[in-house]
């Protein structure tokens, strides 16, 4: 679920459906997010916690993007990081550039 587009500090090529609504959505509140999911594979709830923290734009100022804090705890270990998203300007989905983790 949510460990492979969050883990590392590797560019998100591949977002399944549901991870891209969790990161639509928070781009779009533009505050906090809180979401609860089920690791299918291990079969553990995953928390995460998704806080936009600065608006930026990119190729000459022609696309949105924006830096953005998180949290992930599965079975009591907490995993923070920080990443890039931007919102592509077709499809109006928030695309994520790459995460890092803390």
């Amino acid at each position: 679920t949510l460990l492979g587009v969050f883990m590392g500090s590797e560019i998100a090529d591949n977002i399944y459906q549901e991870e891209q609504e969790v990161l639509n959505v928070s781009m779009n509140k533009n505050s906090q997010t809180t979401w609860s999911m089920i690791d299918e594979k291990n079969n553990k709830e995953v928390i995460t916690k998704i806080a936009p923290t600065e608006e930026i734009t990119s190729n000459f100022g022609q696309q949105r993007c924006k830096k953005f804090n998180f949290s992930m705890e599965e079975g009591g270990f907490i995993k923070r990081g920080e990443g890039y998203a931007c919102q592509n300007n077709k499809t109006g989905n928030w695309e994520m550039l790459g995460v890092e983790l803390l």
